[in-house]
């Protein structure tokens, strides 16, 4: 609805008479600039429908102009292909004599440089959620246009190239729509802009923009960045006493946090420093992400926030231009005269003849108003722009005004004397035309909803059979997503598509710290990939989550979080310290003098589970898991040995240890396997008397594992073992991380038995607890761990049993003995009773 450079246009009061134009009647002058005029225009159809539009009618002096028309159609071309609700839609392009115009979407509205003009005239400035808000409306009208394809998929590479605050119109019922598509630059377009010409308003653009370089859509960006800031300190970003001095602080500046006003939340800092970037790689690289940011600040700030917020504020602002523009001046019988009169003399001209148009006996097809019918006048351009508008899937005036001439009907004032009429045989119901709606959405499964009722159809689907000139309100739903709703207007039999990017709406988030601080955070026993103090964003909600966080040198701590709307939770954790093992005595210095040169490294020892007694070389050190030492000297090998009663010895060999480094040593270690009952004794079958020896073929999965033959060591799987007697044979399997693997065997004399790939189980397993009531005790293994019911307790060894005793104040002890041997993962809920 907004014009290039229109600006500080007056608008003209209520004396402005309604007057014909085309097929429209303009109702009010809008405003006007040294390119074009604005009006408020009405067009009417079949059963009394009408439509409210804004027509951008080009001055005679631009009109002349074939650089400005090619521009002018370049533009009708591109936005009838754009069909989103923060784009004003451009509905058609015509010439009515010797005038140029567009129609397109009327907003009752205003656009945001009056809004700030009318703030700065009070010494005010937007509020900060409104001007993030009004941003983000915007960017999701920019990413639908920087996406959009054309018919066969093929990017148009659209690029509007002059955001600014004028062609941002806004709404009295708090609608964002962005307009003046009438310099961008799209793949598709006829006129090309030719390199070093600068198009736009110069303190807008962005720093490529001003050096005349290649731009693509991230010029937008920019651009959306500087208005943005403008909004939120009340000031432009780049300023000058004439324009070369803007243009040269653009094509100079680089911006940073420092540079920006304290007064900014720094999140917001961050978000206008990206937008702001000098380098177009350094820049949000889609206007999507850019939008994404803005929504989880407003959302996460302004958790109250809602549209009516701006509609409350522009009423308030605007309340004289409301009460002025709810009077929409309407058709009077003097005016209704001046269309009859028109069309006649249209009617003459079409076809050539002297016969009044009065003459012709025809009746109106809509009481007291005539249709139109000056397309023809427009000759073969009107035909293309038919043909224009069905391609787009828009077709909105193109079926009722491009039917043909035989099939129009006019109002007829009779200028002959009036003769007595038969009353005529009753016509034949008219058949009524039908159009239809293709409705998708990204992602899909939306559910459909037309004029509120429920179609019971979901995206993607076509709404069929619907009888044209009416207006249709499709509303699309879908969990987690913004509700959709928007009116369209049916009057083609062309079908319409619909293709809304739905909005995600804003996720929970989990504000995490610990002291101390730099502990890693686990979720539903995931890393993160982060440490304290960070935020975990993008949550579902409700939803229950369960935290783990682990630092080294204290115990994981465990927590149970529940986030239940929109508000940020906070978690502060304080982590428990390990308990601190003495480090050996130094060993007495040695008699001969150490080079000056030499370096000294650290080894860290740690096992699963703890407390093993650790062997240095074969010497007990004193020390147990985890411990570290220090001042070993580089270059040194060492074998290391742990032992602990009920496990198996661990030791690795040749461990070498590097100058200024720490070397870590992590062991899981294996319980001590139990001498078993003997098997009862096997016959050997007559082929076993002569003593000829059994085989074993087997593999594992995972392959590399310790395979033991009577407890003798037969290499690592996939492996053969040959030369076993035979008899009972007692089969081992270990790979660490791993449950062992254990049977009994019988092999006969020569036989070769194959026992294929054996499953290796993880070592580690999951035990989930609740109880009812919740935020009981539990006590693992007899110690109580920190987090209260419900939790999941991860990496529990499946190796041995496990007791869970649960305690809650008034309630009786639930305990219970847990063996994961068969399952890796087991969930309790303990049902206490009252004491």
């Amino acid at each position: 609805m907004a014009v290039e450079d229109v600006k500080g246009a007056e608008k003209e009061e209520s004396s402005f008479e309604p007057k014909p134009f085309g097929r429209y009647v303009l109702l009010d002058k809008l405003a006007v600039g040294g390119m074009a005029e604005i009006y408020k225009a009405k067009t009417y159809g079949v059963d009394g429908f009408e439509k409210l539009l804004a027509i951008k009618r080009i001055l005679p002096h631009c009109a002349a102009d074939k650089e400005f028309i090619s521009m002018l159609i370049d533009e009708a071309k591109l936005t009838v292909l754009l069909s989103h609700a923060n784009i004003v839609q451009v509905f058609d392009l015509g010439k009515v004599g010797d005038d140029y115009f567009i129609s397109m979407e009327f907003i009752n509205g205003t656009n945001l440089r009056e809004v700030m003009t009318r703030l700065a005239q009070k010494g005010e400035k937007l509020p900060e959620e409104i001007a993030v808000y009004i941003m983000s409306e915007c960017c999701k009208g920019l990413d639908y246009a920087h996406r959009k394809t054309d018919y066969q998929g093929i990017p148009l590479n659209i690029v509007h190239r002059d955001i600014s605050p004028q062609n941002i119109l806004v709404s009295f019922e708090g609608e964002i729509k962005i307009v003046d598509f009438g310099i961008a630059k799209a793949a598709m377009n006829v006129s090309h802009t030719m390199a070093g010409i600068l198009k736009g308003k110069i303190a807008y653009m962005s720093p490529e923009q001003a050096l005349g370089k290649p731009i693509d859509h991230r010029t937008d960006i920019f651009s959306a960045g500087v208005v943005l800031y403008e909004m939120l300190t009340g000031e432009k970003l780049f300023t000058g006493e004439t324009q070369f001095e803007v243009l040269n602080k653009i094509r100079t500046t680089r911006l940073n946090t420092t540079m920006l006003p304290e007064q900014l939340p720094a999140s917001v800092k961050a978000i206008l420093c990206k937008a702001l970037a000098y380098n177009p790689k350094d820049r949000y690289q889609s206007v999507g992400d850019f939008q994404l940011d803005l929504t989880k600040f407003l959302y996460s700030s302004f958790i109250d926030f809602s549209p009516r917020h701006l509609a409350s504020l522009l009423q308030k602002m605007f309340s004289k231009e409301i009460a002025r523009k709810a009077a929409i001046p309407q058709l009077d019988d003097k005016t209704r005269s001046v269309l009859i009169k028109q069309a006649e003399q249209e009617d003459i001209m079409v076809h050539g003849s002297s016969q009044p148009r009065a003459a012709v006996t025809q009746k109106t097809a809509v009481s007291g108003i005539y249709s139109l019918p000056g397309v023809k006048k427009a000759g073969r351009m009107a035909i293309g722009l038919g043909i224009l508008a069905a391609a787009a899937g828009l077709g909105y005036f193109g079926y009722q005004f491009f039917k043909p001439e035989a099939k129009r009907e006019v109002v007829v004032q009779k200028t002959t004397p009036v003769q007595k009429e038969r009353t005529p045989p009753p016509a034949a119901p008219e058949a009524v035309d039908i159009g239809s709606f293709r409705v998708a959405t990204n992602p899909s499964g939306a559910q459909i909803f037309l004029n509120d009722a429920d179609t019971g159809l979901t995206t993607p689907s076509t709404l069929q059979k619907l009888p044209l000139g009416r207006e249709y309100e499709i509303r699309l739903v879908k969990k987690q997503y913004k509700e959709f709703k928007k009116k369209f207007a049916l009057m083609t039999t062309e079908p319409i598509l619909i293709d809304e990017p739905l909005e995600a709406l804003p996720l929970g988030v989990i504000d995490i710290s610990s002291s101390p601080a730099g502990a890693k955070i686990f979720l539903d026993g995931q890393n993160t990939g982060k440490a304290t103090p960070s935020k975990i964003e993008n949550l579902h909600v409700p939803k229950d989550y369960q935290i783990k966080l682990a630092l080294e040198g204290h115990a994981d701590w465990f927590g149970g979080v529940q986030v239940k709307d929109l508000e940020p939770v906070k978690l502060i954790a304080t982590l428990t310290n390990l308990p601190k093992i003495e480090q050996p005595s130094a060993p007495p210095p040695s008699t001969a003098e150490k080079p000056k040169a030499a370096r000294y490294g650290k080894l860290d020892i740690r096992s699963n589970p703890s407390q093993a007694k650790i062997l240095l070389d074969g010497k007990d050190t004193g020390e147990v898991t985890p411990s570290t030492f220090d001042q070993l000297e580089a270059g040194r090998k060492l074998n290391v040995t742990l032992q602990k009663e009920g496990y198996e010895a661990w030791s690795r060999r040749g461990l070498t240890i590097k100058g200024n480094e720490t070397a870590n040593v992590s062991a899981s270690l294996n319980p001590e396997i139990k001498e078993e009952a003997k098997p009862e004794p096997h016959t050997p079958t007559t082929a076993a008397i002569g003593g000829k020896p059994a085989s074993l073929k087997l593999d594992s999965e995972p392959s590399g594992a310790d395979v033991y033959v009577n407890a003798e060591f037969k290499g690592t799987t996939p492996v053969t073992v040959t030369s076993i007697p035979a008899g009972a044979v007692k089969l081992l399997i270990s790979k660490q991380g791993y449950l062992r693997y254990s049977s009994n065997i019988t092999l006969d004399a020569g036989e070769l038995k194959s026992l294929g790939t054996i499953q290796l189980q993880g070592l580690f397993g999951e035990i989930s607890i609740n109880s009812t009531p919740p935020r009981a005790n539990i006590y693992f293994d007899g110690d109580m761990i920190p987090p209260k019911t419900p939790v999941t307790i991860n990496k529990v060894p499946r190796d041995r049993k496990h007791t869970i005793r649960i305690q809650l104040d008034g309630y009786e002890p639930w305990e219970t003995t847990v063996d994961l041997s068969s399952e890796g993962n087991k969930k309790y809920n303990a049902v206490l009773e009252k004491k």
